[in-house]
């Protein structure tokens, strides 16, 4: 990276300092890296002041003198840094969870059968239900391009579609085969040899959200003081709902046929798989003293 590039994009240092004028000077070759350079050469240390040289052929190039550390920057195009300004692909504007822990009202002591027979009372009474209730808003997709003419030194996750409208979902009980209701519409090829201009994330058409409650059953049997056993049954996605990924979990790549038509929508707005398991239940016992 050089000083304009790193001065235009306006970026942020983790350590050390961005280029002056005097870098590049005779006996002042310098270099700005990012975090995952550092991080791979220099895992528990300070890269700044670290030397570094680059290999070209069979020719010896200089020494490079570290003076910052960068963020991760990826950038689609070069000349368009304000193309990159978007949302995380983890971005969840909702969420909602709660807890909740509840003895149930049967056996001696509680609100029903209080008289409740002891050897009855210690089969019957004395349960607790527990449970996690978890709802998530669907992150945004990542639609990237396949197909076409290719900038060299661009890899196919960098190039995106145009982007010439509001990029829908498809709400209708055939969302799974066909995600999208406008992709047609609104996404086209760029030209050969330029780059799309479709966000890095697009939030008008998001994954889908999840819908997950984890419950369990305790019981504890007193054997004597100072001993008990507990047994529990515990299930996840205990009701069983299909929490669906979105298309290709949420990075999908859309090409388009000769006459400028998307060509592989069975491929590029069809979900095919899921992101939480059926119903799982496990049985355990625990012994206390």
């Amino acid at each position: 990276m050089d000083r304009a590039e790193a001065i235009k994009m306006g970026m942020p240092m983790r350590r050390g300092r961005l280029f002056e004028e005097t870098d590049g000077q005779p006996g002042k070759t310098v270099v700005i890296v990012n975090q995952s350079f550092a991080a791979k050469y220099w895992p528990r240390e300070d890269a700044v002041g670290k030397r570094i040289r680059l290999a070209q052929g069979d020719q010896q190039q200089p020494w490079l003198t570290v003076i910052g550390v960068c963020p991760l920057v990826r950038q689609n195009d070069p000349n368009r840094p304000d193309l990159e300004r978007s949302v995380s692909t983890w971005d969840t504007p909702q969420i909602l969870q709660f807890s909740y822990v509840y003895d149930l009202p049967f056996g001696r002591g509680r609100k029903f059968a209080g008289g409740m027979n002891p050897v009855l009372n210690g089969i019957l009474g004395g349960w607790q239900i527990n449970g996690t209730y978890r709802y998530t808003s669907g992150r945004p997709l990542h639609i990237t391009l396949s197909g076409g003419q290719e900038i060299p030194t661009y890899s196919s996750d960098q190039r995106r579609p145009n982007l010439n409208g509001t990029l829908k979902r498809n709400t209708g009980p055939d969302f799974v085969d066909n995600y999208f209701a406008n992709a047609q519409d609104v996404l086209s090829q760029p030209e050969d040899f330029t780059i799309g201009d479709a966000p890095r994330t697009i939030t008008s058409a998001r994954q889908p959200p999840t819908n997950n409650t984890t419950m369990s059953l305790f019981k504890q049997f007193s054997i004597r003081e100072g001993m008990r056993l507990e047994f529990r049954a515990e299930a996840f996605n205990a009701f069983n709902h299909p929490q669906f990924c979105g298309p290709n979990n949420g990075t999908t790549s859309v090409s388009f046929d000769s006459s400028g038509k998307i060509d592989n929508t069975s491929n590029f707005a069809a979900i095919t798989d899921t992101c939480i398991n059926s119903r799982e239940v496990q049985l355990a016992l625990k012994f206390y003293w």
